[in-house]
């Protein structure tokens, strides 16, 4: 019996700690503060690795590496094989500028894994922030880091090469709103209004509010012609708090184009009224002869 009451001690312990991470790791991925859940769960159980590892990233981002130091240290010491672990950790340096300790850190997560695309990714990041162009390219490739090389091709002028990289990101990550919008964007560039569109629509799907993708929805429509739905796309971007320039340009575009359509029969109408006038009044006037 005691023995039983232990076990389902144990278990029910570590099923509690389960839950108390997982529900930090839900917090920090939807944007919220995870230490008080991550605090209790280390409190719990120190000896849980992932649960310093998260602490220590949350805290790096937040203060900087030397804060995180501790719990990069903890979890490397109850979890010395975890490739996860050196990858947070190669990251975080990589980002506090450490390169050299970063790229350490990573070729170990590459030791342990050397099909972790993930720490692939990181360490052709690393790369490119310092300027290594060809090894970025490399190690990115490896890692089928899609967004990063749409990037690079980008900035090269390769828009090809981006489409194609853009495309691929949005097949592993629809929601991606950085690749769709560049993809709407380099649509337009290309003179595809409609398929612009298509994207900016598809973008707002996932994030209704955003300002961009409400701005380049306006564009695309204007240049369609569809000036009422471009009108309703530019106010929403204008309401979320738009202050660009062009938004406001496109608008005033827009509702002309609408005034226009919306007044010419009456103008067209009135200049014929007019001539008839005219030459009513000139045959009135028109000296008789004999």
């Amino acid at each position: 019996m005691a023995l039983a009451l232990a076990v389902l001690w144990f278990f029910g312990d570590a099923r509690a700690q389960e839950v108390g991470l997982e529900r930090a790791r839900r917090i920090y991925e939807a944007g919220g503060d995870p230490a008080p859940a991550l605090d209790a769960a280390i409190a719990a159980d120190p000896g849980l690795a992932e649960a310093h590892l998260l602490r220590a990233q949350v805290t790096a981002d937040r203060t900087g590496f030397a804060a995180a130091a501790a719990d990069f240290e903890a979890a490397l010491r109850l979890a010395p094989g975890d490739k996860t672990v050196w990858r947070g950790m190669g990251e975080a340096l990589a980002d506090a500028g450490e390169t050299a300790r970063g790229e350490a850190a990573l070729a170990m997560a590459l030791a342990l894994d050397a099909g972790d695309a993930q720490s692939w990714a990181e360490l052709g990041r690393l790369e490119r922030k310092i300027g290594r162009r060809a090894a970025a390219l490399t190690f990115l490739e490896r890692g089928a880091a899609h967004h990063d090389l749409a990037e690079i091709f980008l900035e090269d002028g390769d828009d090809a090469r981006a489409e194609r990289e853009l495309a691929a990101d949005l097949d592993a990550e629809p929601t991606c709103r950085d690749s769709r919008l560049n993809l709407a964007a380099l649509a337009l560039a290309h003179g595809d209004p409609a398929r612009a569109a298509a994207e900016y629509q598809r973008s707002l799907g996932y994030h209704p509010d955003d300002i961009q993708a409400l701005a380049g929805l306006g564009h695309a429509r204007l240049a369609l012609g569809d000036d009422e739905r471009a009108v309703g796309a530019l106010l929403g971007a204008l309401d979320a708090g738009s202050d660009d320039q062009a938004v406001a340009r496109d608008l005033s575009a827009a509702r002309l184009r609408q005034r226009w359509r919306h007044a010419w029969p009456f103008a067209v109408l009135s200049s014929v009224v007019a001539v008839g006038l005219a030459a009513a009044l000139l045959s009135v006037r028109k000296p008789k002869t004999r």
